[in-house]
């Protein structure tokens, strides 16, 4: 005989679940708005502040295991969701796949990403549990925390060839943080932001009786003696002035992304840079990426000689960003590579060799295709192969006794490759090409990236663009000139020349990749006891 459950147990019983799970939605939305705000913090708007409290605040929603790692996955997908978006106009407007396999595209990139602060959040959850009262208890826990956001940052940006637009540590090229930069790099920033959001997460855990006046001393003052010893950091200077310059004439054609592919789109690419080019007075001459839209091989002996001229008549060496062909090896694959080509000004009667940079980190899907993705690239309209990644270590261009580290627009994310490059250089250059994402802010965002690593590597740096943002970038992270976004024009300017290695540009990711490792091992007993007792 079946025994019959009272209708007051069923309700009884479903009450708990039916409050859990709209404390989950209510956490969960919290996120997402988290999320959202925190891409204010990066460019345009560069409210650096918001990054520490919008990171507390995904601290303080995390709770335990799989509603932590819901919550922290929709912090990412309004993070990168509010950041991203511009992909998706980009992706419809420029290839074949149509609006619906766009958004498709779109939405698994940013579930895709959305999947490291889950996994974050989950930990963080974690390091909660274990946390201890007291000062000294805070300081640790606030510490294991930061670690495990700037880890997760870490692998975004290096798993499977890496991500790693939109780190926290970018939003404070502008802010007094930025100077700890040429030491740890954006991911020590990730670090610090993180450690201040941990801090106040902390602080905010005390039970109600202890939140007094000391509680919150002791979590001020650690992050004012932060913040000002970055904002004296910014006072240092990390490499040493050479007392040479180097004259610049940076050429930004504006020419629409929707032409430059078509017989007349080549033609008016050649016309406008040439009769640009023309007019340069500087020493170093540089078009942007692709800039003339044809094989470099392939391309009429009459441009290649023209341009030639062009440095020979300004005595000014001509960076050309095209695309190149390589013969492969005897009954070998050739290859095709985004290239930039520099062309020497030949003085007397000299025959100088054209200098060419391969570019080395592709973007997955618009450059290089990941295996087993063919069939993705059919629906965009790519080769079977796409591009192929340039070699690393190699020689930086010379100009005038100038060493110029090249990239090529998103390589210059990758911090830790773009410091070999910048070791053995005066000054570093990248070559870009916005016009895919035009009327969005990622030429910002891309600025903001460079400012990064001008300040990593105490270098000046110099970014040419199609439709901007073209600009030169002091040493400090300081844009010291610019031209307008959108708009036709030569940025003419001298950049000095700076000498010297920061700590980063030594020691890279290392010391912060150890701490997290040392820490991993200390906190393992710990964690393995508090889930013992969990599970108990």
């Amino acid at each position: 005989m079946r025994a019959s459950i009272p209708a007051g147990g069923v309700v009884a019983k479903r009450g708990p679940v039916l409050a859990r799970a709209g404390a989950l939605l209510l956490k969960s939305g919290l996120g997402l708005v988290f999320g959202v705000a925190l891409t204010m913090a990066f460019a345009p708007a560069e409210a650096w502040w918001f990054a520490p409290y919008c990171v507390t605040g995904l601290m303080l929603l995390s709770g335990r295991g799989r509603s932590a790692f819901v919550i922290g996955g929709c912090f990412g997908l309004g993070w990168f969701g509010a950041g991203f978006w511009w992909v998706l106009p980009a992706l419809d407007s420029f290839s074949d796949a149509g609006m619906l396999f766009s958004f498709q595209l779109t939405a698994a990139l940013v579930l895709y990403l959305s999947l490291f602060p889950a996994c974050a959040a989950v930990l963080l959850a974690r390091c909660r549990q274990a946390a201890k009262p007291g000062l000294r208890g805070r300081l640790w826990a606030a510490t294991r925390m930061a670690l495990v956001f700037s880890m997760a940052e870490w692998a975004r940006g290096t798993l499977f060839g890496g991500f790693p637009m939109l780190s926290t540590g970018y939003v404070h090229t502008s802010g007094p943080l930025a100077g700890f930069a040429p030491i740890v790099g954006v991911v020590g920033l990730d670090f610090v932001n993180a450690w201040i959001a941990a801090l106040l997460a902390c602080a905010c855990w005390q039970p109600r009786a202890d939140q007094g006046l000391r509680l919150w001393l002791e979590t001020a003052v650690p992050i004012l003696l932060v913040v000002a010893s970055g904002a004296l950091l910014r006072q240092v200077e990390w490499s040493a002035d050479t007392g040479r310059t180097l004259a610049v004439s940076l050429l930004q054609g504006n020419l629409p992304q929707s032409e430059k592919f078509s017989d007349a789109g080549f033609a008016r690419a050649v016309n406008t840079y040439g009769k640009m080019a023309a007019s340069a007075q500087g020493q170093l001459t540089v078009l942007p990426e692709t800039a003339l839209p044809l094989e470099w091989s392939l391309m009429p002996p009459a441009v290649g000689l023209a341009f030639q001229n062009i440095a020979d008549k300004t005595g000014s060496t001509i960076v050309i960003g095209s695309v190149v062909y390589s013969a492969g090896s005897a009954g070998g694959q050739g290859k095709l590579m985004n290239s930039a080509i520099a062309l020497h000004p030949r003085r007397a009667g000299t025959n100088a060799t054209p200098y060419r940079y391969d570019k080395q980190h592709l973007v997955p899907f618009a450059e290089s295709l990941p295996p087993g993705s063919g069939w993705i690239g059919e629906r965009l309209g790519m080769g079977a192969n796409g591009l192929t990644p340039g070699r690393s270590g190699q020689p930086p261009l010379m100009v005038d006794g100038v060493r110029v580290a090249l990239t090529i627009c998103f390589e210059d994310l990758f911090e830790t490759a773009l410091a070999r490059q910048a070791i053995e250089a005066d000054v570093i250059l990248n070559l870009s090409n916005f016009a895919w994402f035009a009327g969005s802010y990622a030429p910002m965002q891309h600025l903001q990236v460079a400012q990064m690593r001008a300040l990593e590597n105490a270098r000046w740096f110099i970014q040419v663009s199609n439709t901007g943002v073209t600009a030169l970038i002091d040493a400090h992270g300081r844009v010291q000139a610019r031209l307008p976004e959108n708009e036709r024009g030569m940025l003419a300017g001298r950049v000095r020349l700076l000498a010297g290695k920061t700590p980063f540009m030594v020691l890279g990711n290392w010391p912060l990749l150890l701490a997290a490792a040392l820490c991993l091992l200390w906190s393992f007993k710990p964690w393995a006891q508090t889930t013992r007792r969990d599970t108990a």
